[in-house]
This record gives C-alpha cells, structure tokens and sequence, in this order.
C-alpha cells in the first residue's frame, strides 16, 4: 500500500507539471482502469476514488429486549426455577449449608414480579408453526460448519430445542426471533422470488445475540450533495427499525402464543430513541 500511494503521488505530481503537454504514460494507464474523464478535464477530479462523493456510512443498533408474562409461561424465570444451580441453592439455604439470603433473593426475583417485566429474556416457539424455509435455515444454524451441509451440530445444539407437553419447541433469544420471522415469511407458499431472494440476503444483517437484538445498515448510505450523510443513515436506520418491529408483529400471528407491542426507551449504545421489543405472553 505504501508503494502504491508514493505511485500515484508521483503520477499527480507529473500530472501538475505536464498538464499543458501530453499526460504522463502512468496517468493515462491509470485513468483507463479507473474510467474516468481524460485528465485535465473539469470531471476527472471528482472521478477520481476517495473523493467526498464517495464517502458511505453504515451503523449497528443494539436493542433491549424485554419479555411480559407470569413467571409460569416466561422462559427465563422458569429456566431459573429448574435449573440445577437454583435447586442447590434452595437445598444448601434449607440445610444451613450456605446463606438463606441467597435463596431468598432469588424467590423475590421470581415471585415479586407484578408487573411481569423480565429483561434479556428468551422465547419458546412451537416448531409446527415454522414454514419449510424457515426450518430449513434452522437446520443450516445448527450445524458446527455452516458452510458445509454435512456438518455435525454444534456442540450447543440442544441448548435450543426442547420438548413441551409431546411438542417440540425452540428456545431461542429474542434476536434469533426476528431474523426465524424473516425466514418464515418470506417462505410463505406466495412469496415472489425476488422478495425470497431480498430476505435471504437481508438475514445475515440479524446478528443473533444471547440478550439484545442486533443489526447493521442493510446498505451503505452514500453522501448526499451538500456533504451530509447523517440524515441519510438516519433513513436507513428508520427503515431498518421498521422492519424489525413489522417481523415482531408477524411473530404475534405466525408463531400463536406470542403477543407483542412497543414500549419506547433508549438504545444502550448510541442513547438515541429508539423503541424496546417487548414479548407478552397469551395467558
């Protein structure tokens, strides 16, 4: 790179000397690769790469994900009830051999929750109501080596599937949901494959996450003429919020037991507005 730079640091100096003339050899060879106006012309500057026309920006947004329901139907107060470590901690309080206190914290955790607010909670989803696309791209995440299809699972694989009542479930973080929401729809039977093909490419910008759901800019946001590019990835942002709440909303219907609406807040890493996803459980 350092090479390169002295390269064409010296072909512009040529360039300065040898406007008048013929341009340099360099200078023309270079202009022919990068298509850009004859030298000299009032275009070739602004054709040139790396000029402020061709400065794009692109964010990441964090979300805080809030799950709403009884400590009986939510998934994390009940993974915390069966789990090994609380038993312990129940049984240890019970027999003297650790501190009561402990046991006690987490039972007003669990039990002292009127509002039924659980932060960073995740799902369950009934794996019936998932389209052939959408399983088939769960199928795809599951394994160790996405990139070959004859790969074995990951080695965390049951940590997402689980059986409820005979039924199948996943269990999976609330960032996972929106990017499953993705697949299931654009699979549905009447989808236009250029829609298919839109979402396909979109799910790799759902970063799945343990707690909060992530995502970055679907596209780069060009500089606009008067040297602002804020308001565009502004846009961008807005757009790309949109959708996930129109896939929340979709997750209300296509997956039955998951009721969700808006509550506004913060976003943890820029401060800006932003709208929390809140998951109410039907009772």
């Amino acid at each position: 790179m350092a090479s390169l730079s002295m390269t064409a640091r010296s072909v512009a100096g040529k360039n300065v000397i040898a406007l008048r003339g013929r341009p340099p050899h360099e200078l023309q060879r270079i202009s022919q690769i990068l298509d850009t106006p004859p030298p000299g012309s009032e275009r070739f500057a602004l054709s040139l790469p790396f000029s402020r026309h061709d400065a794009t920006a692109g964010v990441e947004n964090e979300l805080q994900a809030v799950v709403v329901g009884s400590s009986e139907d939510v998934d994390l107060p009940r993974f915390i009830a069966e789990s090994n470590y609380y038993r312990n901690v129940v049984r240890r309080g019970k027999t003297g051999d650790g501190p009561i206190s402990a046991s006690n914290l987490l039972d007003a955790y669990l039990e002292e929750n009127p509002g039924g607010v659980w932060e960073n909670s995740w799902v369950r989803v009934p794996v019936r109501c998932l389209c052939s696309h959408a399983r088939a791209m769960l199928s795809m995440d599951m394994l160790s080596d996405k990139s070959c299809c004859d790969s074995p699972k990951r080695r965390d694989a049951d940590r997402f599937c689980l059986r409820e009542n005979g039924e199948e479930m996943l269990r999976i973080p609330v960032s996972y949901l929106l990017k499953l929401s993705l697949a299931d729809v654009v699979g549905l039977p009447d989808t236009p494959d250029r829609v298919r093909r839109m979402g396909d490419e979109l799910m790799s910008h759902f970063l799945s996450d343990n707690t909060s759901p992530e995502t970055f800019s679907f596209f780069p946001s060009a500089m606009a003429e008067d040297g602002r590019i804020g308001s565009r990835v502004a846009a961008e942002t807005q757009k790309r919020f949109l959708l996930c709440q129109l896939l929340t909303q979709y997750a209300n219907t296509a997956f039955e037991w998951l009721l969700s609406f808006l509550y506004t807040g913060s976003s943890k890493t820029t401060g800006a507005v932003m709208s929390f996803h809140v998951i109410r459980h039907r009772t």
